[in-house]
């Protein structure tokens, strides 16, 4: 499993891995940067 970190600009290395995936047509599953209902300090 690859997880991709969601950002704008792309690294060398993340383009030849999304290149990768593109040619072997693996599809990748969206991510959120950022989970909107969770705060790990929230019930602390």
């Amino acid at each position: 499993m690859n997880s991709h970190n969601n950002s704008r600009t792309m690294s060398h290395t993340d383009r030849v891995v999304q290149d990768f995936l593109d040619q072997e047509y693996i599809h990748a599953l969206y991510w959120q940067a950022f989970s909107p209902d969770m705060s790990p300090t929230k019930h602390v």
